[in-house]
């Protein structure tokens, strides 16, 4: 735990491609999700409402796949059980 918060402290953020190999996020999620995860204050949305409006934005602008589209797709991996 100890290290683990030191890195949350001294590391960037893994970016979203990057973070699971074989997952593939569009670039306007993962500018999104990355200007939320900003160390300095000035940089992230300034607001949650802001933040959602930001990835929403960029899952809703993307074509669908499959005919469950993005967001769709997104639940799935977020709420698969690993």
């Amino acid at each position: 735990p100890r290290e683990l918060f030191q890195q949350l402290l001294s590391e960037p953020p893994i970016p979203l491609n990057q973070a699971v190999k074989g997952l593939q996020f569009p670039a306007p999620l993962e500018a999104a999700v990355m200007r939320g995860l900003a160390r300095n204050p000035a940089d992230r949305q300034p607001t949650v409402t802001a933040f959602a409006a930001d990835v929403t934005t960029a899952l809703t602008d993307q074509p669908q796949a499959g005919g469950r589209g993005l967001l769709g797709a997104l639940k799935q991996i977020v709420t698969r059980k690993h």
